[in-house]
């Protein structure tokens, strides 16, 4: 690959792709791992391990980065398998320009690399991933608004010091990391599996502060005191998993409402990532698939987790795989949030403030209040000022601009979904 291949364009794409038949398997670079020569395979892998100063407790602790094409793949669609070896090729050189003379990589299968940084932390192996799927999204397609074009993932995997044949070749490093990945899943999830007998929804009244009308009702999952961890999980599926019971515990609560011709809505909140990583979402579409058609008119998801640089061409994206069952999406954020106006194309019905943390609210915890309802007012979008903890937060997010405020200040949790009526 001296002087490095031609480039041109593939066919239906702004994609910048090497002319030559040259693709992944003919490249060369010191940082490659040989998956075609097991031995050396194995050689190389343990000396990283053994160098790698993260590794000295048989522990790569998040810095070994999955890097997918799912979400390339669904975009060239049945042209995929006569693209896919030039855009491995691709997607080899721009690793090569993100990773250090330390670092290795391999392509583990058809449509994901693995890339294990020996001397960065897991916060810079994530920054370097998400730079590495940024500048292949450059490539492909000829624009960067920060789309993932690649998906990024850390995992934890132990090293394997009593199985070496477990490094043995790039099959059985791909099969070692997934078994990592589900192990974890399993393990934050057993919490869930635990309690979930016991796990019930409660209905917070949300009132539309101008009409002085409760027209909304938020779900929360309830779960047993202490069995259920305070931080998010590392895998994100226990997450999902709680996304997935709350959704389906809406499906009786619609029936009922349609059967007594209830006419609010009912807000449930979902995190993105549930949405966005495949086996977390084929499990929520399944559940998606179990609501009545009235969710079409009267369900609206709020969105948990929404990163603060989050392009639009990616939420559009993953919104989109749930639109057909639901009213509509609120976006909820912190309170310093201020790119609505770069959302603007998803079409949000609400952009949601969280005031979990404002217990105490001040002047200018005011002024922040206000700032994000000037800010991030899109269209015909909506405030939501959600979780006020007291009067003084409901009156602030009153006096700020929201049109909708829920939380102690206005009505407690009700143990059943309710019907509109008019507050004083």
């Amino acid at each position: 690959m001296a002087g490095g291949p031609e480039e041109d364009t593939i066919p239906g794409k702004g994609a910048l792709a090497p002319r030559k038949k040259v693709n992944y398997l003919d490249s060369y670079s010191d940082q490659k791992l040989d998956a075609g020569n097991p031995a050396l395979f194995m050689k190389r892998m343990l000396a990283f391990c053994k160098s790698n100063e993260n590794a000295a407790r048989a522990l790569l602790a998040g810095n070994l980065q999955l890097l997918g094409f799912e979400h390339v793949r669904d975009s060239f669609g049945e042209k995929w398998p006569q693209v896919k070896a030039r855009i491995h090729l691709l997607t080899e050189m721009v690793i090569k320009k993100h990773i250090s003379r330390e670092d290795v990589y391999v392509l583990a299968n058809d449509e994901q690399f693995i890339v294990l940084f020996a001397k960065s932390d897991k916060a810079m192996a994530e920054r370097r991933a998400k730079r590495i799927s940024e500048e292949v999204n450059q490539r492909l397609y000829g624009f960067n608004d920060g789309t993932e074009a690649l998906s990024t993932k850390a995992i934890v995997l132990e090293v394997p010091a009593a199985e070496p044949e477990k490094l043995a070749s790039v099959n059985e490093l791909a099969q070692s990391v997934e078994e990592a990945r589900a192990e974890k899943e399993a393990e934050e999830c057993r919490a869930f599996e635990e309690a979930k007998e016991e796990m019930r929804l409660t209905f917070w009244p949300v009132a539309n502060i101008r009409k002085r009308l409760v027209s909304m009702y938020q779900a929360n999952v309830v779960v047993p005191d202490g069995q259920m961890p305070d931080l998010e999980s590392e895998s994100g599926a226990l997450e999902a998993a709680l996304d997935t019971f709350a959704l389906g515990a809406a499906v009786p609560v619609l029936v009922e409402a349609l059967e007594r011709k209830r006419r609010a809505f009912l807000i449930v909140p979902v995190h993105l990532e549930t949405l966005d990583v495949k086996r977390f979402r084929e499990a929520y579409i399944d559940q998606c698939r179990e609501l009545p058609q009235v969710s079409s008119k009267r369900l609206l998801l709020m969105i948990d987790g929404i990163p603060d640089d989050v392009p639009q061409s990616k939420l559009h994206r993953v919104l989109a795989y749930v639109a057909p069952f639901v009213a509509g999406f609120v976006g909820r954020f912190h309170v310093g949030f201020d790119r609505g106006d770069k959302l603007g194309g998803v079409s949000l019905v609400g952009m949601a403030a969280n005031g979990a943390s404002l217990t105490a609210p001040t002047e200018q915890d005011g002024q922040a209040l206000s700032g994000f309802v000037k800010r991030n007012r899109v269209g015909r979008s909506r405030g939501f000022y959600t979780d006020a903890a007291n009067f003084d937060a409901a009156s602030l997010a009153r006096k700020a601009g929201f049109d909708y405020v829920q939380g102690a200040a206005v009505a407690p949790a009700m143990s059943q979904f309710g019907a509109v009526f008019s507050i004083t």
